[in-house]
């Protein structure tokens, strides 16, 4: 009835359902599970997804803050810190996980994610609103080394303190 009478869109609920599912999970993973440290703040990996998912529809639909992209280079510091937590959480999830490129065993948790974000790029080349930039797509990548250097160093970090 709200959509209805014009008090929300269709995106509104989108994004509601999006981050109840989101949150409803990271609660689950982080107050219900019993387990390894690692083995519950993976969960907060749902939040970032669904952060990542409702941010790229409000840009598409052009109702981000303009005072969030104010700052000189905002857009690369946030692709590379919204991504890059996406691969950190990921990481906890599929700390072993390798894909064979070529010679190169690369980890999932990176390819997954760069293979959206490069669909991604290539969709927003057709959008009115967005364009594709090789340097964001080059900022996620960033972000997700270095983030994902990060996980693996927490993950040894967790190792070493249960031995």
């Amino acid at each position: 009835s709200r959509i209805y009478l014009g008090h929300h869109y269709p995106s509104d609920l989108f994004a509601g359902a999006v981050f109840g599912v989101a949150v409803g999970a990271a609660v689950y993973g982080l107050l219900l599970l019993e387990g390894t440290l690692q083995e519950r703040v993976r969960w907060l990996l749902w939040p970032q997804i669904g952060l990542v998912i409702v941010m790229t529809q409000m840009a598409y639909l052009d109702v981000l803050p303009k005072s969030l992209l104010a700052w000189p280079h905002a857009d690369k510091v946030i692709h590379t810190l919204f991504f890059g937590a996406v691969v950190f959480w990921l990481t906890m999830w599929w700390p072993e996980r390798r894909v064979q490129v070529g010679r190169w065993a690369l980890p999932l948790a990176i390819v997954l994610p760069i293979t959206l974000a490069l669909a991604e790029e290539i969709v927003q080349a057709y959008s009115p609103l967005r364009t594709g930039d090789l340097l964001d797509l080059s900022a996620d990548l960033v972000g997700m080394v270095g983030f994902g250097w990060l996980s693996r160093r927490f993950i040894t970090m967790q190792k070493e303190v249960l031995t």
